[in-house]
């Protein structure tokens, strides 16, 4: 048995830095998806024939100081999709699962303070694909899976900011479980993202 230890990646980098999109590039292809219909897909993005995300909320106006409820909706292509079994919080694992943040319209990061993560995971050198497996799910043709969350804008002025949103699907040995014949090409490896929404604070 060994340790081994996840990057520590700050929220706001996820969605600004260029270092972010090198760090997911390693799986841009993995999904073996036919060329021709996902060859405009942005290098470490997921091809919109596997999943798609939509942002949800109630309304676009809000009073300074007012929290603004976010839905995530991920939605399973016409094919169905495979991703990691998990539909939490992203930063709860540094590696899957559904991250939103507020930014301003020039695209600084807006939170309070950026937020980090860490954690130690402990793999086995006999770890095979098939036995992998089980750490992933495959969502029907439609299939969805919802995420809630709340972000704050205790420090905000009044004025336009932009939601911003992701599923991010990486995880342990996804290139090697990607293979499998079962999972027939339909894994999705790198990040799916929402189209972002504009909200005003008045």
């Amino acid at each position: 048995m060994h340790t081994k230890m996840v990057n520590i990646w700050p929220r706001a980098l996820c969605f600004v830095a260029p270092i972010c999109f090198a760090i997911a590039a390693f799986g841009q292809n993995a999904q073996n998806t036919p060329a021709n219909s996902c060859a405009n897909t942005k290098a470490g993005h997921v091809c919109s024939e596997l999943a798609t995300l939509v942002i949800r909320l109630q309304k676009s106006v809000y009073k300074p100081h007012e929290p603004i409820n976010v839905e995530l909706l991920l939605r399973a292509g016409e094919k169905g999709v495979y991703l990691p079994n998990y539909f939490g919080d992203f930063m709860a694992t540094c590696k899957y699962g559904f991250s939103a943040n507020l930014f301003s319209l020039d695209g600084k990061f807006t939170a309070d303070a950026p937020a980090g993560c860490a954690g130690d995971l402990l793999h086995s050198t006999s770890d095979t694909a098939l036995g992998e497996l089980h750490n992933f799910v495959r969502l029907g043709s439609g299939e969805t899976r919802t995420w809630h969350t709340t972000l704050t804008t205790t420090s905000l002025t009044p004025g336009r900011y932009r939601i911003v949103a992701e599923y991010l699907s990486f995880a342990y040995m996804m290139d090697e479980v990607s293979r499998l014949p079962q999972v027939k090409g339909l894994m999705a490896h790198g990040r799916i993202t929402a189209p972002p929404v504009t909200v005003t604070i008045r």
